[in-house]
């Protein structure tokens, strides 16, 4: 079982994994994108332009942080790497790593996570055939949760 190292991941394959009885491993990949000088700004206080680039172009990134193609090439490096190489895994991440896990089951670009609504607490699931490529099983689950809080 992997999870990012921020705590809000953390704390949840923590949990998990005492559940489930497995070992748990920090992967920085799984770690959410780094939205630079924008970081826990709102929307509305972001430049039109920047922003407008940012959404037209994943190779754009945020000042000071880190665009969604790189996002996406360190989740399908850790996708690749665990996911096909394994039966079973569990990897507790953030939005946008997860969406860039879903985008590259699916084999569609980058771009595809914009069209894309993930909910806090949600379970997505990507399988895998022998000697065939990944896809996506399921995706946002929420029947865990209820009100939108978790049992």
């Amino acid at each position: 079982m992997w999870t990012s190292p921020l705590q809000r991941a953390a704390d949840t394959a923590r949990e998990i994994s005492s559940v489930l009885g497995v070992p748990l491993e920090i992967d920085e990949r799984l770690v959410e994108v780094d939205y630079g000088e924008w970081d826990g700004q709102r929307l509305d206080t972001v430049d039109a332009a920047q922003w407008a680039a940012w959404r037209d172009d994943p190779s754009f990134a945020p000042p000071g942080g880190e665009s969604l193609a790189s996002v996406a090439a360190r989740v399908a490096d850790f996708c690749g790497e665990r996911l096909l190489a394994e039966t079973t895994i569990v990897a507790v991440s953030h939005v946008s790593p997860i969406k860039a896990a879903v985008a590259w089951s699916l084999g569609v670009d980058d771009g595809a996570t914009w069209r894309m609504q993930l909910d806090v607490a949600s379970v997505s699931r990507i399988g895998r055939r022998a000697n065939g490529p990944a896809y996506l099983a399921t995706y946002n689950e929420t029947a865990h949760l209820v009100s939108g809080r978790a049992r």
